[in-house]
């Protein structure tokens, strides 16, 4: 079983609200009656009040008019049947209409069950419904614990987006597969703990000649990982080799400000399994940097362009640290010229940024003109940025942005990103060659048809020096990839376990005590882990 709760391990995909409906659909087209399918998902969630609520004597169900409220409504019956009081409300533009035992409800209520609105809803609730959702947040303000059926009411499932009412649940028992809802903030926080239980839809939706398809008819299948399909993407060590049998990467990071950047990239770097590390960084930077990790190689500035054109170096990371001198853009210049697999991050990417603005000052010769309005015209804008940035960043390049830097990069007003990213992902997903890592409380990764979202990490990680450490496990484990989807599988396997081992710190020092320093030792750990599980 995987962290999602569902026994289909070779699915662990993450849908829109078009790719669940249509799921449900091709099931139902396919002998598994509607019907049958809300006295499953019923059941499941039977299952689950059982398994997590203690109290559970009276229980209020809100029952929309959709499925959710079906299920909700069948979910009643059972939590009935099974020795509870169950009072319903009948949700619709009309009104709320209420029966069952009179006796309870919003102030007495101890389980409320959410099933007003389903993953379809893409505009704010209004009228009455808007009027249920402030119920069912008042009995939780009264004690009672709340049951959100696929999604709590009044968020986007699609985008990860909320209305301005939104249902708090303790609970969400999704169906099948996760839907962004429930991984991309802030509709994240809403709901509680997720459970995915598999109610038996046909899962020959997703396959094409026999394999998970990672398109659909509407744009692509989102990715996640559990331990064991990230760890399946680990590069292969061999019983006879040495250390040019793996990475060697080249590290421009640090400067005298930020000295710390180094370290932490060249320790994390050999800490997921590089062979050769060799750090290229002004000499008091070097010093510092091999006196703490000794097994690091050293490159004075003055020879970078000549050692890149006479090693082979897997990987190239730059950008940790390094500041945005001329020094430092005349190094970027040099790293887009170059073959290896470039890993740009932190000041690399803001002085991409400036790169973009400057070119597009200078053709710039009338305003935007979209017909589609300011969101429109903020999508042309990204859209041209990421066509210049296809013609100039080598090919598998790996761009880590965090939000401000995003916002930079391809000119997005912060306040358009305050809601969270997964717009821009899905345009970088239509237009992108690079590999975009969009560093957020759930980071996303893409590029032209795939789409991960990570589920480990924790507010700890919010610590200067967690995206030094990021990317040096990059350079680790991107340095020898076979090829373009290979690249983008240990973008996310890195994320994954960057974000996992802050999980894990956090386990054991609370989020205050997550220390970026002990990120690398912690991942390493967590394979050590993976891999005897495997054995015993």
């Amino acid at each position: 079983m995987n962290n999602n709760g569902t026994e289909n391990n070779d699915y662990n995909l993450i849908l829109t609200a078009a790719q669940a409906k249509a799921l449900d659909g091709y099931t139902i087209v396919n002998g598994t009656s509607s019907e049958t399918l809300i006295k499953r998902a019923a059941k499941a969630m039977a299952e689950c009040v059982d398994e997590f609520f203690i109290k559970k004597g009276r229980v209020l169900c809100f029952v929309g008019p959709g499925n959710n409220g079906a299920d909700a409504f069948e979910l009643g019956k059972i939590l009935e049947s099974m020795g509870s009081r169950v009072r319903y409300c009948k949700v619709s533009k009309e009104g709320l209409d209420y029966s069952g035992d009179a006796e309870i409800g919003i102030k007495n209520a101890e389980l409320t069950v959410d099933g007003i609105f389903g993953i379809g809803l893409n505009r704010a609730p209004e009228g009455f419904f808007r009027k249920a959702i402030e119920q069912v947040n008042e009995a939780y303000a009264y004690g009672s614990k709340v049951l959100a059926v696929d999604v709590p009411s009044g968020v986007n499932s699609t985008s990860g987006g909320t209305y301005e009412n939104v249902v708090h649940a303790d609970l969400t028992v999704t169906f099948g597969f996760m839907k962004y809802a429930h991984v991309l903030y802030p509709a994240k926080k809403f709901c509680g703990k997720v459970e995915v239980k598999d109610i038996g839809f046909d899962l020959s939706f997703f396959e094409t000649d026999g394999k998970t398809a990672i398109k659909s008819p509407d744009g692509i299948f989102g990715e996640s990982y559990d331990l064991d399909l990230a760890l399946s993407h680990l590069p292969e060590r061999f019983p006879e080799s040495n250390k040019g049998s793996y990475c060697n990467a080249m590290l421009v990071c640090g400067s005298e400000k930020i000295p710390g950047a180094a370290v932490l990239a060249g320790n994390a770097a050999y800490r997921l399994g590089a062979g050769y590390v060799t750090l290229c960084s002004d000499e008091n930077v070097r010093n510092i940097a091999v006196g703490i990790v000794p097994e690091l190689l050293l490159c004075p500035k003055e020879e970078l362009k000549d050692r890149l054109e006479k090693n082979k170096y897997d990987i190239i990371l730059f950008g940790p640290g390094v500041g945005k001198s001329e020094e430092s853009r005349a190094e970027l210049e040099l790293m887009l010229v170059n073959k290896p697999v470039k890993i740009i991050d932190a000041d690399g990417i803001n002085m991409l940024a400036e790169m973009l603005d400057e070119h597009f000052t200078e053709v710039q010769t009338e305003k935007d003109t979209s017909e589609y309005g300011e969101d429109g015209k903020i999508n042309d804008r990204i859209k041209k940025r990421m066509e210049f940035l296809n013609g100039i960043l080598p090919e598998n390049t790996v761009l880590t942005p965090h939000r401000k830097e995003l916002s930079r990069l391809l000119d997005i007003p912060m306040t358009k990103l305050s809601g969270g990213n997964k717009w821009v992902a899905d345009i970088i997903c239509e237009t992108g060659n690079a590999i975009f890592v969009l560093k957020e409380a759930s980071t996303i990764v893409c590029t032209k048809d795939r789409l991960f979202v990570n589920t480990t990490g924790n507010n700890g990680l919010s610590k200067a020096g967690c995206g030094d450490v990021l990317a040096g496990m990059l350079a680790a484990l991107c340095g020898k990839s076979g090829d373009r989807d290979e690249l983008f599988e240990r973008c996310c396997l890195a994320v994954w376990l960057h974000g996992a081992a802050g999980d894990r710190l956090k386990d054991l020092y609370s989020e205050y005590g997550v220390l970026p320093s002990e990120i690398a030792k912690t991942a390493a750990e967590i394979i050590a882990g993976g891999h005897n599980s495997d054995t015993k």
